[in-house]
């Protein structure tokens, strides 16, 4: 690279930065917007399932229906929204989505578990979210059986049988990687995916295009500038800022939302440095192909959101996405990047181990960059 090369770049570099700190819109592209998408899905996305509005009907009002409400309404889990009278209540409740859950205590419920018979408990869960359905269906299940144990242990206690183990078999539960399973622990850290998808190629395929929207690209048009070195001069100050958004992002992540960070950060800013190499020729590819800012902006953002959201295993490991889904997750860069931002912040894996992950960042940056080159004429037509 010679000087007169060099010097080339740092005028059209010269010229972008003058042109971000006199626009408070690139400046907000660049920092305000990363940071509250960060701050708006990290408190906003949760998979918790935790205080689920519940509505009983005690049909039988004795001692022991008591017992399994109140032992129900103390776990975190499920959240007393109130008692109704009559089966019209709760349906009504579902219906308006004041509750999600409604437990029918029928009558005699006391008399025939003293009388050592089985007695039904109906329980209308909310199916409208199935996930949220099926995960509060398991916590009713869990309690139920530890209620259920409590009451054989009382009964094996009249007939004076107190060493029989109703758990011949234990299960010996360890949570690996998030011990708490806190969510927020995981989708945090993978914001960082969906973020610096999207910030960078948008600033990319903004930085071109404006010179198209406002007609100055006929300024570079008439100049001696070759295109690769027009690219570098107006994508290195974006690359830049960028890299600060990571150190922000990363703090945030630590010190707001309290997720431990157990790897190597070196190894996490590597990654970072890929994955915007990366994410910005993307923007570069969808410069080549638009002619206005808004458009741009409009495109990248269908382009980049979606991936890092469904196929980049943030909301569900991607082998749960079906053989298409897994497919078409590996044909995007967030799945690997992802594999790195886990493989830091909780897992503790190696360079070695995630050698792949970089490799194939690095060559799909280089073909993006080296695509977007070719796109890009200098010259109308």
């Amino acid at each position: 690279m010679d000087k007169g090369t060099i010097n080339r770049i740092g005028t059209i570099i010269q010229k972008e930065f003058k042109e971000i700190l006199r626009s408070p819109l690139y400046l907000l592209l660049a920092h305000f917007v990363p940071l509250a998408l960060y701050l708006v899905f990290g408190f906003g996305l949760s998979l918790d399932v935790e205080r689920i509005p519940t509505a009983f009907l005690d049909l039988d009002r004795t001692q022991m229906s008591r017992q399994l409400i109140d032992g129900l309404i103390k776990t975190k889990y499920f959240s007393l929204t109130q008692e109704a009278h009559r089966n019209e209540e709760l349906v009504e409740l579902l219906q308006k989505g004041s509750i999600r859950l409604a437990v029918i205590i029928p009558p005699q419920f006391q008399r025939r578990l003293r009388q050592e018979l089985a007695s039904p408990v109906q329980v209308l869960i909310d199916g409208t979210y199935p996930y949220r359905g099926l995960v509060t269906k398991d916590y009713l299940t869990a309690y139920l059986a530890s209620f259920n144990q409590g009451l054989i242990q009382k009964w094996l206690k009249k007939k004076g049988l107190t060493n029989v183990d109703l758990q011949p078999i234990k299960l010996d539960t360890r949570f690996l990687y998030n011990e708490s399973l806190v969510s927020s622990f995981s989708l945090v850290p993978g914001l960082l995916v969906v973020v610096l998808m999207m910030n960078p190629a948008i600033m990319a395929a903004i930085a071109i295009v404006r010179e198209k929207d406002y007609g100055t690209i006929y300024n570079i048009y008439a100049s001696p500038i070759s295109r690769w070195e027009f690219l570098m001069g107006k994508l290195i100050p974006y690359y830049f800022l960028n890299l600060a958004n990571i150190l922000v992002l990363f703090f945030l992540s630590i010190i707001l939302f309290g997720v431990s960070f157990k790897g190597s950060f070196l190894l996490l800013f590597l990654g970072s440095l890929l994955y915007i190499f990366t994410t910005t020729g993307m923007g570069l590819i969808i410069s080549a192909f638009t002619r206005s800012m808004v458009a741009a902006e409009i495109v990248t953002i269908i382009i980049t959101v979606i991936p890092s959201f469904l196929y980049s295993g943030l909301l569900m490991p991607v082998s749960n996405l079906g053989r298409g889904g897994e497919i078409e997750a590996h044909l995007f860069p967030a799945m690997y990047y992802m594999k790195i931002v886990q493989g830091t912040y909780s897992k503790v894996i190696g360079l070695r181990e995630m050698a792949m992950n970089y490799l194939v960042l690095l060559i799909y940056g280089i073909t993006l960059f080296f695509l977007g080159l070719i796109l890009f004429k200098k010259r109308e037509g």
